[in-house]
């Protein structure tokens, strides 16, 4: 029976443990990997290739799911294909948890509405033109740090 036991890191500094059983030893990986962060997804593609030569090969392990009606990709390469597939799946994952705290994607722009001064003039160039000008934005993520 193909058995996995995974420990993550949060970025908060948890550690949370846990193993699952699976078809094989790659979805016994992600059964365990979606119940430690608790985000269930609907995996869509899998693919694995080698991206080198010989013993100490690189094999490259790439991943498309469905997450609340998105796609989301992840891509991992080792030398060890299990490990390639828990690495690309675990960028799906967090993509997926990112897209939890932070609601809807956060867009860099705005539309600036077209202004004008006393004079009768645009109050820039790229007002005048309707034209989308950065905004700020903070960030959602702490850096992750060892306790």
């Amino acid at each position: 029976i193909p058995m996995a036991a995974v420990c993550l890191w949060r970025k908060d500094g948890e550690i949370r443990k846990d193993a699952a059983m699976g078809d094989g030893p790659i979805d016994a990986i992600f059964t365990c990997i979606e119940r430690i962060a608790g985000i269930k997804v609907k995996l869509n593609d899998y693919r694995v290739r080698s991206v080198t030569v010989g013993e100490d090969a690189l094999g490259e392990a790439q991943i498309e799911c469905e997450y609340n009606g998105q796609t989301l990709r992840g891509r991992g390469v080792s030398t060890d294909i299990v490990e390639a597939s828990a690495q690309a799946f675990l960028q799906v994952i967090n993509h997926a948890a990112q897209k939890q705290e932070t609601g809807a994607r956060l867009n860099p722009y705005e539309l600036t509405a077209v202004g004008t001064t006393a004079a009768g003039g645009a109050s820039s160039p790229s007002a005048a033109r309707g034209r989308r000008t950065p905004c700020a934005r903070r960030s959602q993520w702490a850096a992750t740090t060892r306790p």
